[in-house]
């Protein structure tokens, strides 16, 4: 019964949130929501809507796609690659570049 519980709970929150759950994105979760529903930083193009800005995973080093959002958005509440979030420290690196 728990393993079916774990699974469905598991299930759901996938559903929930896909861009958390696939591999290849980007999610940056802006303190204010974006006003932008597309926008660009460098060679990435990120879709946002009220619950974030994701875009594909182009090779580039993790921080400074971080960094080049917060410019454009503002400070980010959470940053999240393949489904891992860069911890507080890293995020407060990330947020120094806030525009």
């Amino acid at each position: 019964m728990r393993l079916f519980l774990s699974l469905s709970a598991a299930t759901l929150f996938t559903a929930a949130t896909p861009a958390l759950a696939a591999p290849g994105v980007y999610l940056g979760v802006p303190a204010a929501a974006s006003d932008d529903a597309t926008l660009v930083t460098r060679n990435t193009v990120w879709h946002c809507n009220k619950d974030g800005c994701t875009a594909s995973h182009d090779g580039q080093r993790d921080m400074v796609i971080c960094q080049l959002l917060a410019r454009k958005v503002g400070t980010l509440t959470a940053f999240i690659v393949d489904g891992a979030a860069l911890d507080e420290a890293a995020l407060a690196k990330c947020n120094a570049r806030a525009g």
